[in-house]
C-alpha cells in the first residue's frame, strides 16, 4: 500500500506579507522576530502570514508569553523538495 503525503500547493504564490515574512525569518536564522519588528518591516498580518507559510509546510514557532498571545515567531524548518 503506498501512502501519499499532501504536497504543499501554494508555493511562490503566498501573499506579499508572507513572501516578506519568509524572507524575514530567513535572513534571522534562529533568532525570533517580534510582532512589533515585523510590523516595522512592513508585515501587516504576521499571524496570517505565518499560517499561509504554515500551509506551505514551513515549521514555524509561535513564540507567547505565558503561553498566552503571540509575541513573536521563528522558523524551525522549511518545507520538503517536491519529487
Amino acid at each position: 500500500m503506498r501512502l501519499f503525503t499532501r504536497r504543499p500547493t501554494n508555493i511562490g504564490r503566498e501573499s506579499p506579507d508572507a513572501q516578506r515574512l519568509l524572507v524575514l525569518l530567513t535572513a534571522a536564522a534562529d533568532n525570533t522576530l517580534m510582532l512589533g519588528e515585523l510590523r516595522d518591516q512592513a508585515v501587516a498580518a504576521p499571524a496570517q502570514a505565518a499560517y499561509e507559510l504554515q500551509l506551505d509546510g514551513y515549521v514555524i514557532d509561535r513564540i507567547t508569553l505565558k503561553g498566552e498571545r503571540a509575541i513573536g515567531y521563528r522558523l524551525r524548518t522549511r518545507p520538503p523538495a517536491s519529487v
